[in-house]
């Protein structure tokens, strides 16, 4: 896994506002809309408020759940 910059963009922009319709917070919602432009498929975050969200283009998760998800899909 390399280094990717996501650089500003309208896209971002809106989709942030959108996320904060949602009750996200403007910081919160600039990372997840920054994770979704880059077609991230998992938001991972320890913050319990952000992994009760649901948001159609992203799954926000904590990390256990991202492991446990991960490896079952690997099949370990």
């Amino acid at each position: 896994m390399g280094k990717y910059k996501c650089k500003s963009s309208e896209n971002i922009l809106e989709c942030s506002k959108e996320l904060e319709r949602l009750k996200i917070r403007s910081q919160d919602a600039l990372h997840i809309s920054c994770a979704i432009e880059s077609q991230c498929e998992y938001f991972i975050t320890t913050d319990g408020g952000l992994t009760n969200k649901k948001v159609d283009k992203i799954k926000i998760i904590n990390p256990i759940d991202f492991v446990r998800e991960t490896e079952e899909k690997d099949g370990n």
